[in-house]
C-alpha cells in the first residue's frame, strides 16, 4: 500500500479510502466489520464515513454507518486509523444536501450539538468561522459537553480551500 502525508499534518494516509455510505443499509454489522478488517489488513487506514450515512437516506438508519464504523473501531489501535466524516445537522430527510461547509459553517452550534448527541469522542477543527453568529459557539458548546476539541488540525490547507466560503 502506498501512503501520503496529510497536508502539513503528520497523518500519513493510504492513498486508497474506504468508503462506507452502504453500511446499515445494504450491509450488516458484520459485513461492515469484515470489509473493515479486509481493508484495515491490506493496509488501507483512510475511513470515509458521514453522520447522514446510509444511503439511501432514512430517518430509521441515519447514523448507523457511524456506529458500525465505530464498533469496530473500538476494537483497533486507533492511532492505526484515520477517520474522515462529515455532518449535515439540519438537513432533513430526504431533501438535498447543501455542501458541508456551508452546512458546517452556517450551523455550527447545531452541528455541535449533533456531535454531543452521537457521543463523539474527540474533534478537530481547521479553521474558526468568523462570523459572529458562530464565532467558537459550537467548539464552547462541545467543551463543555466534556468533548475534547483541537483547534488548527491542517488549518493552512483548510483556509486556503475554503478563505471563499468565510465571512470577514
Amino acid at each position: 500500500m502506498h501512503y501520503r502525508q496529510l497536508g502539513d499534518s503528520e497523518l500519513r494516509v493510504s492513498e486508497l479510502c474506504l468508503g462506507t455510505m452502504t453500511f446499515g443499509e445494504q450491509n450488516t454489522l458484520e459485513d461492515a466489520k469484515a470489509q473493515l478488517d479486509y481493508a484495515f489488513y491490506a493496509g488501507i487506514n483512510f475511513v470515509d464515513a458521514a453522520e447522514m450515512y446510509p444511503v439511501p437516506t432514512r430517518a430509521e438508519t441515519q447514523g448507523r454507518t457511524e456506529s458500525y464504523v465505530g464498533e469496530w473501531l473500538s476494537q483497533r489501535p486507533r492511532d492505526k486509523v484515520v477517520l474522515a466524516t462529515k455532518i449535515a445537522a439540519g438537513v432533513e430527510l430526504g431533501k438535498e444536501v447543501l455542501a458541508e461547509i456551508e452546512q458546517i459553517l452556517a450551523r455550527t452550534p447545531s452541528c455541535a450539538k449533533a456531535l454531543i448527541a452521537r457521543r463523539v469522542g474527540a474533534v478537530f477543527v481547521a479553521v474558526i468561522d468568523s462570523h459572529p453568529r458562530n464565532l467558537g459557539r459550537g467548539i464552547a458548546l462541545l467543551r463543555a459537553a466534556g468533548v475534547p476539541v483541537e483547534v488548527g488540525t491542517l488549518a493552512d490547507d483548510v483556509a486556503s480551500f475554503i478563505d471563499g466560503y468565510l465571512i470577514r
